[in-house]
């Protein structure tokens, strides 16, 4: 039997000149995607006038820089945060900025591979748009730094690992490699999509032999020269992996409960993830899911179709796996964002596969853009007056800075009650330290300028927040009450009111404050 090239294509790539037909090529559709990420940054910076959790905490970070930070995700957010405030100036634009560039690198990333595997225009296009209509991710426009992150970097590794499986040049290697590095960096989850990718190569004999390269060798050298900051600081890695894994348990859940509840949450929690692009599969063409009908049309890459289908099976084998090792009852339908994000593609081929009926194309792309819209118009909900919710873009902490000043605080250290409260802060007070009570403390530096301490009354708790920025104060209640101000601000433009009758009124947060001349009293 002659010995088998390893460097040899695994497959025949498809006629390009049948990809040039129908839609825009790979350029003009992702610049056309990048259009659409521009309309929402423009609307978010418009409508909204302060950072939401995720945002005030990459603020808060990014006071200083540095290998690690508290919480559970990896430093390379903040450490890009940092560069590109500079660039556009610290708040929303500069959190908005990252991720659409993010969602639109994950974007033509998806359009890329969906034509590397389906080696057809029209449903490749379909497969990258799907992405936007995946809740997490429309919802993660604004507010999901790290998740948006990740995405980004499952994209660039599946479109890695996918011109590796063809083509096996030296190239390609180090592209995955760097992608896998990326990603390590991105999000302490996506690992899950590494084990799922392995487990997926392993299953087809073509990709294994790319696996057995000398090269190979040079991917897992660059992912750990790119990850090299993580593994740096590894210990502290994996304390990270510890906290979030005990944030997710019950305490109230027996063993074999929150086991079950873990195996129905990676059920609901995939539904939720993929529910708006099944509802317009099923309208569209409902053959595809039907497991009995399935042909191999020419266009599509069989070896590549595959190893997309058992990547997504094996993602959901290890997720499974994960929750009953760790006991995990529950978790949000995000977390499922690098195992199932490639999903679009395996339903474009089966759409293929069953043949595709006539008309399918504009009724998924109607329902497409229908779904997205409906939920983009929930998530654009939030930053208008008719915002049910607590609306946390819409809390005007610019105004609440203006007070402060008029109040006389210049500048110096800031104590708060909530981590939100403490990035805005940090966005309006440059130069400022701004730390948060009872929680680890950025690194310190000499006590310089004022000392103000100030918790938000509408949040929840205030009382437990008072509690503990007068405790980081060194300040006894008593002593606190002679000092302490208050500011009302009123809300921009009002809000609605969803009570019977609906009524237009105004709307205030309150905060109180103790500010003190003497910075040395600070923390």
């Amino acid at each position: 039997m002659p010995a088998v090239d390893p460097s040899a294509p695994v497959a025949t790539p498809p006629d390009t000149a049948s990809l040039r037909v129908g839609w825009l090529g790979l350029g003009p559709q992702t610049l056309l995607f990048a259009l659409y990420c521009a309309a929402f940054y423009a609307l978010r910076v418009a409508l909204s006038h302060g950072l939401e959790q995720d945002g005030a905490a990459r603020h808060f970070e990014a006071q200083v820089l540095a290998l690690a930070y508290t919480g559970n995700d990896p430093p390379l957010y903040t450490w890009v945060l940092i560069a590109v405030a500079r660039l556009v100036g610290p708040g929303p634009q500069a959190t908005l900025a990252i991720n659409y560039l993010l969602l639109t690198g994950a974007f033509a990333a998806l359009l890329a591979s969906a034509r590397m595997v389906l080696g057809e225009a029209r449903w490749a296009a379909l497969a990258a748009w799907s992405l936007v209509a995946f809740p997490p991710v429309v919802l993660g426009h604004f507010a999901l730094d790290h998740s948006i992150q990740v995405v980004c970097a499952a994209a660039l590794t599946l479109l890695a690992a996918l011109s590796l499986v063809r083509h096996g040049r030296p190239r390609d290697y180090l592209a995955l490699g760097a992608a896998l590095g990326f990603g390590m960096m991105a999000k302490y989850n996506f690992p899950l999509l590494v084990a799922a990718l392995v487990l997926a190569a392993l299953a087809q004999a073509p990709v294994r032999r790319r696996l057995a390269s000398p090269w190979l060798l040079a991917t897992v050298a660059m992912a750990l020269a790119v990850a090299s900051p993580i593994l740096a600081v590894h210990l502290r890695t994996l304390g990270q992996w510890y906290s979030t894994v005990s944030q997710l348990r019950d305490g109230g859940l027996g063993p074999l409960d929150a086991r079950l509840s873990g195996v129905a949450g990676v059920v609901t929690s995939s539904l939720a993830f993929a529910w708006p692009l099944l509802l317009v599969l099923a309208v569209a063409a409902p053959r595809a899911f039907d497991p009995r009908k399935g042909g191999r049309p020419a266009g599509i890459d069989p070896v590549l179709a595959r190893l997309v289908r058992d990547m997504l099976l094996a993602g959901l084998a290890v997720m499974l796996a994960w929750v009953l090792a760790a006991g995990l009852p529950s978790f949000n339908e995000r977390y499922m964002l690098p195992l199932l994000f490639a999903l679009p593609i395996h339903a474009a081929v089966r759409v293929l596969a069953v043949g595709s009926p006539a008309g399918a194309v504009p009724r998924f792309a109607a329902g497409l853009g229908a779904v997205t819209a409906v939920v983009l118009a929930l998530r654009l909900l939030e930053l208008t007056p008719f915002c049910p919710q607590r609306c946390a873009e819409l809390v005007p902490y610019d105004r609440l800075a203006d007070a402060l000043r008029e109040a006389g605080f210049g500048g110096g250290t800031i104590v708060t009650g909530a981590g939100t409260t403490a990035g805005n802060l940090a966005v309006h007070f440059p130069g400022s330290r701004v730390l948060v009570a009872r929680r680890p403390e950025l690194p310190p530096r000499a006590p310089a300028g004022q000392c103000l301490g100030i918790w938000d009354m509408s949040d929840w708790g205030p009382e437990i927040a008072r509690a503990r920025v007068l405790d980081a104060l060194g300040l006894a209640p008593d002593e606190a009450d002679a000092i302490t101000e208050e500011a009302v601000v009123p809300w921009h433009g009002g809000t609605f009111s969803w009570s019977w009758p609906p009524q237009w009124q105004e709307r205030t947060t309150e905060w109180r404050y103790v500010l003190l001349e003497d910075a040395v009293r600070c923390p």
